[in-house]
């Protein structure tokens, strides 16, 4: 499930690109984050702080990983991306950023009079999106766990997105590198 060899995969794409070739990857951190941009710890229900979502992108992630221990491999992207141009794969330039995206428009500054448009309809895109993320995971969830539960957690997880009850961010990682001309 997913990029089993991410490192060779980098390596695949840098001897395709051409020189000037711009490499870009993409990720979506595997975690849900508070309103401070801290990693969401999972909490059991019931106790202050729970997520529903939380707890569905945690018991998918779990199941990932027991399928594929390398899936949190994209995190080394970058590391890898620059030890590629320190050796036998010379890039112009390089460099990572995150974006944090709220789910949905919770945030002050996109209920403010002027808000960014762009940014408000990517939040409200990832909460339109993540409002049936359970129902895409259900399968995963259901490793290990009864379907009436699994049902159970989606169905209120869909009802926390849709009311926005929790504020949550997604961290999004964006690698980048020039092939050397």
């Amino acid at each position: 499930m997913g990029i089993t060899d991410y490192k060779s995969l980098l390596r695949q794409t840098y001897t395709v690109l051409r020189p000037g070739g711009v490499l870009l990857t993409v990720d979506c951190d595997m975690l849900a984050y508070s309103e401070n941009q801290e990693p969401i710890p999972e909490i059991k229900e019931g106790e202050p702080g729970f997520s529903w979502l939380n707890l569905v992108i945690a018991t998918s992630v779990h199941a990932i990983v027991k399928r594929n221990a390398n899936a949190n491999a994209y995190l080394n992207t970058s590391k890898w991306i620059q030890e590629m141009g320190e050796t036998d794969c010379p890039w112009d330039q390089y460099g990572e950023r995150a974006v944090w995206v709220p789910l949905g428009p919770w945030t002050h500054e996109l209920q403010a009079d002027r808000v960014n448009r762009r940014e408000f309809m990517a939040a409200q895109l990832m909460k339109e999106d993540f409002v049936n993320i359970g129902a895409s995971l259900r399968p995963l969830l259901l490793s290990g766990n009864p379907e009436e539960t699994v049902d159970r957690w989606i169905r209120k997880q869909e009802e926390e997105v849709r009311e926005m009850n929790a504020k949550i961010y997604f961290k999004w990682i964006l690698n980048w590198a020039v092939k050397k001309l």
